[in-house]
């Protein structure tokens, strides 16, 4: 089925049923969710259905932080905040004022919450709150609610809410009343909830640095890195003039030392994701100290954030080798960048930077190989396994689905025999060919040398002995033995040189010559093949691995050097991406 045959998404779920939007049931796999999700994204691109974009990432994002910290209730759905019941079980302040009494002879101060007793039919707070917003003007009632020494949380919630009218000019009022609402009522639900929500949307630039110690101070327990992590990332994509992660550092030094009730399973799901994008935003020891805390605690991560785990391993074997990566070609730089916006970025500007990389990977032949020589396979070989497992995620929104061949399959097989056939009698006709005869026969005749030396060690050993060693009358089995035991000295001579000058000179000689012939006269062709036959990267090696012959020469250079390059690998991975 073709995605434009696929149903339609059910929109109704959406915000509060996340699971049942996506097609998922208890228990949910994060793998499953990934994969829901990422379908669901080839039909609904940011860049032509940027709303349903955003609703299909908000969900994700929601339900896939619900199943990291290991929300039990992360497949129910999530029932709209009901503040009339909210209210209905919250009990009076014991402070509260008779009906028609205030500090200022003005409306009763309680009346938003606290109805008389003759009310004929108890109205909820939100219907309350309009009918005094009808008699009276937002600053009165605003200022009447902040003046009140008892609050209820709907009365804060509601101080909230006027604030981004009547306190304009103090664009954190509205986190300030939440807070102050949570030091109150710290079982308020609902106000957690709203503050959950609000510290997601858009915040005031800097606002981050302000908020995160109160929230400390307000939660106190493991609650606060699921409630903070946006917070955390959003502070270091965020420009500053120094080290972002250095910045973090500090501050979740500051925040940490305001907790009480901590359990480690929610700090280390909330580190996975921190460390996850700062590793590669800069060189601070923060990122390694944190899955250092990881590693050592590893028997209590649950089972869901395993593979996370894995994954930093494998960045933090790219971190070790990533400037000398970076720094050796300009590709090298440009997918490193791409690596750190994945990593850092949000997955929108994330995705486009590594597309854009896998394009320019497709565009330039010559620069993939200068890139990957195999001589720096030392990086290569630490690069490789993340920008692979990078390229599957985002390939899986992004790259457009595999055309299906209407016709026989080819037989690459055959052609890459035919290649390595063809490359073999270009090099042995060519100079090159001709050249590596010649010092093939130099060396064969310097084993042939090793030998005639032995023999002629031999030769004038047995003319010394026989004038100064062996006696006129000695009998033969001496002789013979005089003359045997230096041939048997020479022979593993001769072989112990031959296999000296082999192992010091020809074989190395052969490496270098042959690698050099691949570089200049092979990889080319090589890549071509695989530009052209679009086979992953396990089945093309196995073609080369396959088509190694004996009349051929060369093909065991050709194969040894195939299996050694990762710039076939590095392309098989970019061509996914084209069209």
């Amino acid at each position: 089925m073709s995605p434009s045959d696929e149903p339609p998404p059910d929109w109704s779920l959406l915000p509060h049923d996340a699971a049942g939007f996506f097609g998922l049931s208890n228990p949910i796999d994060r793998k499953d969710l990934k994969r829901a999700y990422n379908k669901l994204l080839r039909r609904f691109k940011p860049e032509k259905a940027p709303e349903e974009f955003q609703r299909i990432r908000a969900a994700y994002e929601s339900l896939d932080e619900r199943l990291r910290y290991g929300d039990a209730s992360a497949a129910a759905p999530q029932a709209p905040i009901n503040w009339n019941a909210a209210a209905n079980n919250s009990q009076p302040p014991a402070t509260a004022a008779p009906e028609g009494s205030s500090p200022s002879g003005d409306a009763p101060q309680y009346e938003i919450i606290h109805q008389p007793p003759d009310t004929p039919a108890e109205k909820t707070p939100s219907e309350v709150l309009d009918e005094r917003l009808d008699r009276d003007s937002p600053q009165e009632l605003y200022a009447e609610l902040a003046a009140a020494p008892e609050k209820s949380p709907y009365e804060y919630y509601a101080l909230a809410v006027m604030s981004d009218v009547v306190d304009r000019g103090k664009p954190l009022r509205f986190a300030e009343w939440l807070l102050s609402g949570l030091t109150k009522h710290p079982d308020s639900g609902p106000l957690w909830r709203l503050l959950h929500d609000y510290l997601r949307g858009p915040l005031p630039d800097g606002a981050e640095e302000t908020l995160l110690p109160a929230l400390a101070r307000v939660a106190e327990d493991d609650s606060f890195y699921p409630l903070t992590e946006p917070l955390w990332l959003a502070l270091l994509r965020a420009p500053t003039d120094g080290d972002p992660v250095e910045r973090v550092a500090r501050l979740l030094q500051q925040c940490e030392r305001e907790l009480r009730d901590e359990r480690i399973a929610g700090r280390m799901a909330f580190y996975i994701q921190l460390a996850k994008a700062s590793l590669l935003a800069s060189d601070h020891p923060w990122p390694g100290e944190a899955l250092d805390f990881l590693e050592s605690n590893f028997e209590h991560a649950p089972p869901w954030l395993e593979a996370d785990l894995d994954m930093l391993g494998v960045m933090r074997d790219y971190r070790a080798v990533r400037q000398r990566f970076a720094a050796k070609h300009p590709l090298c730089r440009r997918l490193d960048a791409a690596l750190r916006d994945y990593f850092l970025q949000d997955q929108q500007e994330g995705d486009r930077a590594v597309v854009a990389a896998q394009v320019a990977i497709t565009e330039d032949l010559d620069a993939l190989m200068a890139a990957f020589p195999l001589s720096d396979n030392d990086l290569h070989e630490h690069f490789f396994p993340l920008w692979r497992w990078v390229s599957w995620d985002v390939g899986e929104r992004n790259a457009p689905p595999p055309k299906e061949e209407s016709g026989p399959r080819p037989n690459w097989q055959n052609r890459v025999y035919t290649l390595m056939a063809h490359l073999d009698r270009d090099t042995n006709g060519g100079w090159e060919g001709w050249k590596w005869t010649l010092l093939t026969i130099v060396y064969r005749a310097a084993q042939g040398a090793c030998y005639l030396g032995a023999a002629m060690l031999v030769v004038s050993l047995l003319v010394g002995f026989e004038q100064a060693v062996f006696p006129r009358n000695a009998p033969e089995w001496f002789v013979a033995l005089l003359i045997l035991a230096p041939i048997a000295a020479a022979v593993p001579s001769g072989i112990k040189l031959s296999r000296m000058i082999t192992d010091r000179v020809w074989h190395p000689y052969c490496l270098r010559n042959s690698q050099r012939l691949y570089h200049q006269l092979w990889r080319m062709p090589v890549l071509q093949l695989q530009e052209r036959s679009h086979l992953d990267d396990r089945e093309f090696r196995e073609c080369f691995a396959a088509s190694v012959s004996g009349e051929a020469q060369m093909s065991a250079y050709i194969n040894m050097y195939v299996q050694q390059d990762y710039a076939p690998a590095v392309l098989s991975t970019a061509q996914r991406f084209l069209a």
